[in-house]
């Protein structure tokens, strides 16, 4: 697959799996949960997910993970929300997010391909994601996870707080094997992600900046081994 995607713009040993960006982390603030995390819909809809992909049984062997990251912006909730729900501005939202590309529909949400510079390298993987303005919430899956990483999934929620809003982003996930060593690293770099993309969601939302249209585009190869201006 070759083509022309919209061009915006680095990840850890675990980058495969995860986007670590390199922005500076945000003063975030820790909240009581708004949800109670072992029974949200977000990890039910992952949890139905692995069952159809992996069956019941290899499903039950490996522990669902959850993590939990807020952040509060001085911004109304529904200007925070479109920031998140529109996925078209992801590259000029989020540093190590070159492109994205839609793909189609699964049934329940659209598939997205992500493309991304991690380690000096292109990385890419497709997400099922499902929008929901009513609720301010946006809930997506990776459909293939490598390395320790066995599965990923998650929900952003904008909620209003104040004259502002809170952000939300839970992620559930499974470690290959349940290692322990891995799992910590894995704990440790979703941390690190998701602080970054709430810090970056907080600052767009802040400064309110009108967006104009992505100048450059990049040329992605089938072997995704990285990518040119053009």
């Amino acid at each position: 697959m070759a083509g022309n995607l919209q061009h915006g713009k680095a990840a850890s040993n675990l980058g495969r799996a995860l986007l670590q960006p390199t922005w500076s982390s945000p003063v975030w603030i820790r909240c009581p949960p708004l949800l109670d995390l072992s029974s949200s819909g977000g990890e039910q809809t992952h949890r139905k997910a692995l069952t159809d992909r992996m069956g019941a049984t290899n499903m039950a062997e490996l522990r669902i993970r959850t993590a939990r990251h807020t952040i509060k912006v001085a911004a109304p909730p529904k200007r925070v929300y479109q920031l998140i729900a529109n996925v078209d501005r992801w590259p000029r939202l989020f540093d190590p997010v070159l492109s994205v590309e839609h793909i189609g529909f699964d049934g329940t949400g659209e598939r997205v391909r992500f493309w991304a510079r991690t380690d000096g390298r292109l990385r890419s993987w497709v997400s099922s994601r499902e929008v929901n303005p009513k609720r301010r919430q946006v809930r997506f899956r990776r459909e293939r996870s490598e390395g320790p990483l066995a599965s990923l999934g998650g929900l952003w929620m904008v909620l209003p707080k104040g004259d502002g809003s809170l952000v939300a982003l839970d992620h559930y996930y499974r470690v290959a094997g349940d290692d322990p060593v891995q799992a910590q690293r894995l704990e440790e770099t979703i941390k690190a992600t998701s602080t970054a993309m709430l810090a970056a969601v907080r600052k767009a939302a802040e400064l309110d900046e009108v967006w104009l249209p992505l100048p450059d585009k990049v040329n992605v190869d089938d072997n995704a081994e990285g990518v040119s201006s053009k």
